[in-house]
């Protein structure tokens, strides 16, 4: 055999890719090891015609397109399996002798199973996903890496009377007139398809051609990459227009609900002390000249009253000029601890009358941001409540730490409690604890609110926590300032 040949013979034989080599009349000349074990091959095929074989693939199309090659000089490429149900791409080429003639042809294989299976799993999860978009009962799109419409569902073409034609291939930013092209969902669009951030419920207004105003939710999610690598990511998009509408009318009606309240509870809280006053006038009117003493009994319960009722004015325009923001005294730095020895001297008596022990435990160096009279009355509020629905000979804490700079004040009795069921309005205007309000005759039932409004204007909150029988702790909080702070700056 001459050199060529011999380089030819040592190419196939250390080719790691399945070639087998014929020659014009389509009989065996050549094969590699790869082959052998790829197409079946035994030892002795060489010189065989490839009809005369036993292959592990389908001879009769790979014997018509080799005389297609041999005929044609053209390269074929097929894609057979064999047996054993592995797939291959076989391409056939034509092998050219020295005159420029056919001179035979040379086959080689490549394995593409996986591929194909890879493929074919791809291809099966795409019909899935498709499927179950226009199964749904809810309007999503899928979108690949650049943000264009892969395909939409039947609800997402109801929803927003659009088509597919107008729809898939499409930017998302592009469709029903740059209606998903708003800043805030470009930021969620942009974090999910660059890190992967899914999000949910992203909720804005809307004005969908041909549709009207709408309330729609957003969703998106990050689908499995399909059969090229591409990233997928699926958007749901949910109308919630009726439920808004519906949480709002309902919201009316609690608003509306708690106006009547008010007018009803005010209108009593006014017409009693007014009651009283008419009736004890008329009464006063009638007595007799030299009845002193019944006249001077009378005189008392309707300045009484009277105070009463101008107590209850006086809570009501400054519980309206708080909420509404009207100009309030300017906050100054207040040392916390003097400000509750001060307010506690002023509940002494009182604390006295029940037998309930008062205890302080205030940090020395805890300045607060608060004009001195509202905070004297928020701590103579509390102070005043704890001390009121005490038990006898009970016992009230007023304790104050620093957090984040904060002061975190509670006022703790051991009294009545509140009932779970009153907990959540107390502090509503003239609301008022079932279990309270044989002790709240004196009361104008807008303590609580003014209050919670100081505070809230100061920076501040307030909550509770009582079981009823057991006590009741009251907590508010106020910025801290540092002493020496000049006024108008702000709160450390």
């Amino acid at each position: 055999m001459n050199a060529p040949g011999e380089d030819a013979s040592n190419l196939l034989e250390s080719s790691r890719v399945p070639m087998l080599l014929l020659d014009r009349k389509m009989r065996v000349r050549r094969f590699t090891s790869e082959a052998k074990r790829a197409f079946g091959l035994k030892s002795g095929a060489v010189g065989r015609p490839l009809a005369s074989l036993t292959l592990s693939i389908e001879t009769t199309p790979l014997a018509d397109a080799v005389r297609d090659v041999l005929a044609g000089f053209e390269p074929r490429h097929l894609e057979i399996c064999d047996r054993r149900r592995r797939c291959y791409s076989l391409w056939i080429r034509p092998v050219a002798a020295a005159s420029g003639r056919v001179d035979g042809a040379v086959l080689s294989m490549n394995d593409i199973t996986e591929k194909r299976d890879g493929i074919t799993a791809a291809q099966a999860g795409r019909d899935y996903a498709e499927a179950i978009v226009e199964a749904v009962n809810d309007s999503l799109l899928i979108l690949n890496s650049r943000l264009e419409v892969l395909s939409a569902s039947r609800f997402y073409y109801a929803l927003f009377r659009t088509a597919p034609g107008k729809v898939v291939s499409r930017s998302v930013y592009e469709l029903s007139g740059g209606l998903w092209n708003v800043p805030a969902l470009r930021r969620k669009l942009s974090a999910l398809c660059q890190a992967g951030r899914s999000f949910s419920g992203w909720e804005d207004d809307f004005w969908i051609p041909n549709v009207g105003p709408r309330t729609l939710a957003v969703s998106g999610r990050v689908l499995p990459r399909d059969a090229d690598g591409d990233d997928r990511f699926v958007l749901a998009i949910e109308d919630v227009s009726p439920l808004k509408k519906s949480a709002e009318a309902a919201a009316l009606r609690k608003s509306e609900a708690r106006q009547r309240e008010f007018v009803a509870n005010v209108t009593h809280e006014l017409m009693t002390p007014i009651s009283a006053i008419k009736g004890f006038s008329q009464a006063l009117i009638a007595q007799a000249p030299g009845d002193r003493d019944r006249r001077v009994e009378f005189s008392r319960i309707i300045a009484k009253n009277a105070e009463r009722l101008e107590r209850l004015v006086e809570d009501l325009l400054r519980l309206s000029s708080v909420e509404h923001g009207r100009a309030e005294p300017a906050p100054e730095p207040l040392n916390l601890r003097s400000e509750v020895d001060a307010v506690a001297r002023t509940l002494a008596a009182a604390a006295r009358r029940r037998g309930v022990t008062v205890r302080c435990a205030i940090p020395a160096h805890l300045d607060v941001s608060l004009s001195r009279a509202d905070l004297r009355q928020v701590l103579k509020i509390l102070g005043a409540n704890a001390i009121k629905y005490n038990r006898k000979r009970g016992r009230v804490w007023i304790e104050a730490r620093r957090r984040d700079g904060r002061a975190v004040v509670s006022i703790r009795d051991t009294g009545i409690g509140i009932p779970k069921q009153d907990l959540p309005r107390i502090f509503d205007r003239f609301h008022r604890a079932g279990n309270a309000r044989a002790r709240t005759a004196r009361a104008s039932g807008l303590g609580l609110s003014i209050i919670k409004a100081v505070l809230r204007n100061a920076g501040g909150g307030i909550w509770a926590k009582s079981l009823e029988g057991r006590g009741t702790t009251l907590t508010f909080t106020l910025p801290c300032r540092a002493r020496g702070a000049p006024r108008g700056s702000k709160p450390r």
